[in-house]
Order: structure tokens, then sequence, then C-alpha cells
């Protein structure tokens, strides 16, 4: 079981400020614990705003998420499910 954050477009709001998009992919080795680890990554993205920083120098200002879908990885015939996430971001120096 994994999950893959992958950024997947943005835009610039300020100098500082970005709206970042990103796509966040969980596999497990059934349907059941594919669903969980969503379930785990959607409660860390939608809190997200609640850290002081994700990352030395980010900080999530807010967190908009859509749907979690089921989405079996072709390749390995894996159970998979994801869903995608906009994040307005400050960039700190």
């Amino acid at each position: 079981s994994f999950v893959r954050v992958t950024r997947i477009g943005g835009s610039v709001l300020s100098i500082g400020q970005s709206r970042v998009r990103v796509l966040v992919e969980c596999w497990g080795g059934t349907d059941a614990a594919a669903w969980a680890l969503c379930a785990t990554a959607w409660d860390a993205v939608w809190d997200s705003d609640e850290v002081p920083e994700i990352r030395p120098g980010v900080e999530v200002m807010d967190a908009d998420l859509e749907e979690p879908v089921n989405f079996p990885d072709p390749a390995s015939g894996s159970a998979r499910y994801q869903f995608l996430a906009s994040l307005v971001v400050n960039l700190k120096e």
C-alpha cells in the first residue's frame, strides 16, 4: 500500500501565493485497503490548512477537495482510489 501525490498544475495568485492542483492516488492490496488509505490521505489534505507549514517555507491557506473515485490501476491490476485537491499556498522565504 502506498500514496503518491503529484502536482498536476496550478496558477500564480500573487508574488508569494499560488493555487496548486494535486492528484492524490492511494493503492492497496484490496479495495477496502485502498479506500482506507484514501480516507487517511483525504483527512490529511483536508486538515492541511491547520498545520503551520507542510514543508519548510510552504503554508497551506485553503484546501478544496473533490470526491474520491475508485480508479483501479490498469497496469498492475491493484486497487486504487484517487482524488483531486486545489490548495492555496503561501511561499515564504
